[in-house]
């Protein structure tokens, strides 16, 4: 199967795992001026907000806009930290047509549209979408926090609309974690805007150093608190720039944490690998 028969809307639902928006993210009204603070200590504050939870799931909206489509989608999300990503993209009312699972090491997929599948790793991205991306920077996007698998590269602070912000250029992946020559070679420059009283990211950015055309931006509408205290995003807004601009809003709702899942991908005999070269 060529590039061309693989299906649009595949295309965007696949791109939509670099998955977070053009909006300016909501503004808490602060009575007194804030205090500046180091690069250094609004770092360690990111830290302290990565989830404990073991497992989650949930189910949400998904609303994706681009030049070529606008379309609404169910997703259940499956989530074994740090180690897997599964999820299942239906019509409102319809039966499932895109499963996805994600690992540190593979991409895979099944096009139930056109009874096709892909099994592959994180190249598929860069050579398909002409964007770099990998499991820890998707994993971290949706839950809100800080990359786990990169090092603190250089660091500024400041204050910006009543937020902290916090400027990372020239981080690169941890050694341990590099998998591939374009890990090692990727450097991205970052922008985090912190909410001033529980530093959570609000917004962020995200771009490499010698891709400036190629963006990410990523905005956080509300955050629902867990069982065991963990605080994750619960409206999410996702615009990414790249060979297209594409749009898109999740809203979860029941979020359960810590339960045994498991997570199914079969591949039918009946479908055809697809190769996109």
């Amino acid at each position: 199967m060529n590039k061309v028969s693989c299906c649009p809307f595949l295309a965007v639902v696949v791109f939509l795992l670099l998955t977070v928006v053009a909006c300016s993210p909501a503004r808490k009204a602060i009575r007194e001026p804030l205090k500046q603070q180091g690069a250094a200590f609004l770092y360690e504050q990111l830290q302290k907000n990565k989830p404990s939870f073991s497992t989650l799931s949930t189910r949400a909206a998904l609303d994706i806009s681009s030049s070529k489509t606008d379309m609404s989608l169910k997703v259940q999300i499956r989530m074994q930290k740090d180690s897997l990503i599964w999820m299942s993209f239906s019509p409102l009312l319809g039966i499932e047509v895109v499963r996805i699972v994600l690992t540190p090491d593979s991409v895979k997929f099944l096009d139930r549209i056109h009874k096709s599948y892909f099994c592959g790793n994180y190249s598929f991205f860069q050579d398909y979408y002409n964007v770099g991306f990998d499991y820890d920077m998707i994993e971290s996007v949706l839950l809100g926090v800080d990359f786990r698998c990169y090092d603190q590269g250089e660091m500024k602070a400041g204050i910006d609309n009543l937020l902290y912000r916090l400027s990372t250029a020239n981080r690169r992946k941890i050694r341990r974690f590099v998998r591939s020559h374009s890990d090692s070679e990727r450097i991205l420059l970052q922008d985090v805007w912190l909410d001033p009283q529980t530093f959570r990211i609000r917004q962020l950015k995200l771009k490499e150093a010698n891709r400036d055309s190629r963006r990410l931006q990523a905005d956080y509408e509300s955050f629902v608190t867990l069982e065991n205290q963990d605080v994750v995003p619960e409206e999410v807004k996702i615009q990414i720039h790249a060979d297209e601009n594409i749009e898109l809003k999740l809203k979860m709702n029941k979020i359960k944490i810590n339960d045994s899942l498991s997570f199914p991908f079969a591949v039918p005999s009946s479908y055809q690998a697809i190769n996109f070269h």
